[in-house]
């Protein structure tokens, strides 16, 4: 309580140090009753800043008393509930009666970062807690977190489609599964016959009735985007499966399997069935295929699985006289669970008979099984232990369960050029597309004398008899793209209703370049029995028929 003045004196420049002493104004020394809790800066005690409310002490009004403040006890911060005034929007939206509203304009200028580890920010809420705002939040406030960048295999999660729609949900372990709707436009892709997720690249592929469709969410664009992008054209692929432990997806239509590259896009034929092919289900941690079939007979039908391995070695098979649901895997106790109508036969990995359970099977789509662990994904819900979410409208689910194993899969490391493919005999193999070999000096898949029709030309592209890769768009289009005119013959002899179709280069000229004096045909049949007419004093052409 010791006071010093310093002054200067302008004409006389002399400075000047006053000291003054107020202990004798201070009769007696500050107790715990001489105080009072305060917020600082607020005058309503029930109001909260930034989500908190802080307390200090004052002296009560009019007590004099020497200072007990560094005595006292802290008094911890108050964290409030949330309420509209701690949320704010997100750039592009705009605050109007209580919501966020999408600011139609800056469609065309948003800013988005990419999915990355650790920044989900490709997706974000229209509304958001204000920065440094602390409150508490509640169900009332706060919506499920619906940003995909952060639907990941770090952590386990169940995935189904309802209707055009695909929810998912962390799976912890509480059972509490809060199920949330991935954040991509699929109304305009059509009957969806399956889905998979790559986590690592981060793209979504939907198998629709025209082939696979690739929505990648660590692209800018797909923020506001409807429409995927065409990842295989091909309408007889029945289903699909994707391999977690490296970049290939494996899809079969009746009677082929096939592997296709993600990043390339270069497909190979992994195995052809003699029979028509009902199921496909991938097991990598183990380097094994199964894949399930009919095989008719006169008296009843046998219904058979075959085991193969990732590049396609047929193991063994085992048949049945009842029809297969699905293949689970059960790592644990080193399993392969056979879920069939009205029983369940679990094998070893030699295929020899384990045990054998009477259950019902029906409706399952999708099974996990490790140890005594088993989950379900079925038609009317997903039920895992004592727990079930119930929807009569489930038509697709998985579960995205990574082992450890998968983690640290050798492929990720692995130096093969197209393919690489999981083993049970040795860590990886890799592999080639179709006529093609692997050259191990060069580490690159090449052509070689062995297989006379190779071809470098990936899954989207024609293989020009000039050894030319074109868009597989291209075939057929009136257009030499290979330099030969080999990609316009063979073409199928059809053209829309308003168009012609020229003799011998199989090009469609619409009905407006018909008789415009230009021969969009090479042998000018769009032009041929052209009546010259006057009119308004320009020369224009009909056709004669």
């Amino acid at each position: 309580l010791l006071t010093t003045i310093i002054t200067l004196n302008d004409h006389t420049k002399e400075w000047s140090f006053i000291k003054i002493d107020f202990t004798k104004t201070l009769k007696k020394d500050c107790d715990y009753n001489d105080y009072e809790i305060f917020s600082p800066g607020l005058h309503d005690k029930s109001t909260c800043f930034q989500g908190q409310k802080g307390f200090t002490y004052r002296r009560k009004h009019p007590v004099r008393c020497k200072s007990l403040l560094d005595k006292l006890l802290k008094i911890p911060h108050h964290i409030c509930p949330c309420t509209l005034d701690d949320f704010g929007c997100t750039f592009g939206n705009y605050f109007v009666n209580g919501q966020c509203i999408k600011d139609l304009d800056e469609n065309e200028n948003k800013i988005f970062d990419m999915c990355v580890p650790g920044e989900f920010l490709i997706m974000p809420s229209k509304a958001k807690i204000l920065e440094g705002d602390i409150c508490k939040s509640t169900e009332e406030w706060t919506a499920p977190e619906s940003d995909i960048c952060k639907f990941t295999s770090q952590d386990n999660s169940i995935s189904v489609l309802i209707g055009s729609t695909i929810k998912y949900a962390y799976v912890n372990g509480n059972g509490k599964q809060e199920f949330i709707n991935l954040p991509i436009d699929l109304n305009n892709v059509g009957n969806i016959k399956s889905y998979c997720v790559n986590f690592r690249l981060r793209c979504l592929y939907v198998l629709n009735g025209t082939g696979i469709i690739q929505f990648c969410y660590n692209k800018k664009k797909i923020a506001y985007s409807t429409f995927g992008e065409i990842f295989l054209n091909d309408y007889s692929i029945l289903g699909m499966r994707l391999d977690q432990t490296s970049n290939n997806i494996f899809y079969y239509g009746l009677k082929d399997i096939v592997v296709i590259n993600e990043i390339s896009k270069y497909s190979r034929i992994i195995y052809s069935s003699q029979y028509d092919i009902t199921y496909v289900n991938l097991f990598p941690t183990v380097g094994i295929i199964v894949f399930a079939y009919a095989k008719p007979d006169e008296v009843s039908d046998t219904y058979c699985i075959t085991f193969i391995s990732m590049i396609g070695e047929r193991k063994s098979n085992l048949c049945y006289n009842v029809p297969i649901v699905l293949v689970a895997h059960d790592a644990q106790n080193k399993h392969y669970v056979i879920y069939l109508e009205d029983f369940v036969s679990k094998v070893d990995y030699n295929l020899e008979f384990v045990k054998k359970i009477a259950t019902d099977t029906q409706d399952i789509l999708e099974a996990y099984v490790n140890g005594k662990t088993e989950y379900f994904i079925k038609k009317n819900g997903i039920f895992f232990g004592n727990n079930a979410h119930y929807n009569n409208h489930i038509t697709h689910g998985y579960f995205h369960f990574i082992l450890k194993s998968e983690n640290k899969a050798p492929c990720l490391l692995a130096h093969c050029d197209i393919f690489c493919f999981t083993s049970s005999s040795v860590l990886y193999e890799c592999g080639c597309p179709n006529n093609m070999v692997f050259n191990k000096t060069v580490l690159k898949c090449v052509c070689d004398a062995s297989y006379p029709n190779c071809t470098a030309c990936k899954s989207n592209e024609y293989h020009c008899k000039t050894k030319k890769c074109v868009p597989i768009s291209n075939r057929c289009n009136g257009v030499d793209n290979c330099g030969d005119l080999s990609d316009e013959k063979n073409c199928a002899m059809t053209c829309k209703i308003d168009e012609l179709l020229c003799d011998n280069d199989s090009r469609c000229v619409s009905f407006s370049q018909i008789c415009d004096n230009v021969n969009n045909c090479k042998d000018g049949k769009d032009e041929l029995n052209c009546d010259k007419v006057l009119e308004r004093g320009l020369y224009s052409y009909k056709q004669i028929l």
